[in-house]
């Protein structure tokens, strides 16, 4: 498990690659029409944990690309703590996910054979709330195949999705509708589950839930 001193550690760009992936995650939030250039780097001196991170030794940092490799649990926690507003939020994510996506890149350059690569499977619960997360997730779903990388996306409802809805449509995705999930979920899907009614998804017993896999 990755508690916040260790984001502080991982974080830090200790080579190039690592460099060139932060300076992909904060131009991506860097783009917001909303908050312009200056206040996005005021946002990164104003949190101790985010500055610390940029001047934390290098020593004690992990290969990213080893460690996903071996058959285990990696869990990265962001304590609400730690970062308190949203953009914060975004910021950690967002260089994360960047993080993940070249690590699997570095993995098929050193493993060619693809059959050969442990599968990961990243889960992200309530994407949606990192805007710039989910829209680079969305831009690079056509390639984690390839990488051996499965996404696993949580959300309440379907349409929270702002970027990825369409995509995930579009990409062979498999879904599960908890039991008494509300109807628009059911909406959403609705072609896909014929002849299921929204009333067979209402009416499950709790803890259960419907699976809709592509063929």
């Amino acid at each position: 498990m990755l508690d916040s001193s260790f984001i502080c550690r991982a974080m830090m760009p200790d080579d190039k690659a690592h460099a060139d992936t932060l300076l992909l995650a904060l131009t991506s939030l860097l783009k917001s029409e909303h908050i312009g250039i200056v206040n996005r780097l005021n946002v990164l001196k104003k949190n101790v944990f985010l500055e610390l991170m940029l001047k934390k030794d290098t020593t004690k940092n992990i290969d990213l690309s080893i460690e996903m490799h071996k058959n285990q649990l990696i869990i990265i926690r962001m304590p609400e703590v730690i970062f308190l507003i949203p953009e914060e939020r975004d910021i950690a994510t967002t260089y994360w996910m960047s993080k993940v996506m070249l690590s699997l890149q570095v993995r098929a350059s050193r493993i060619p054979d693809r059959s050969k690569r442990t599968k990961v499977n990243l889960v992200v619960d309530e994407i949606y709330e990192v805007a710039h997360t989910e829209q680079y997730l969305t831009f690079k779903l056509y390639q984690v195949a390839k990488f051996v990388m499965k996404p696993i996306i949580s959300c309440h409802y379907i349409n929270q999705l702002t970027h990825m809805r369409q995509e995930l449509r579009n990409a062979n995705t498999s879904y599960i509708l908890v039991a008494g999930r509300d109807k628009d979920n059911f909406k959403e899907l609705k072609e896909e589950l014929y002849p299921i009614v929204a009333e067979d998804l209402m009416n499950r017993i709790s803890y259960t839930s419907f699976g809709l896999y592509p063929l």
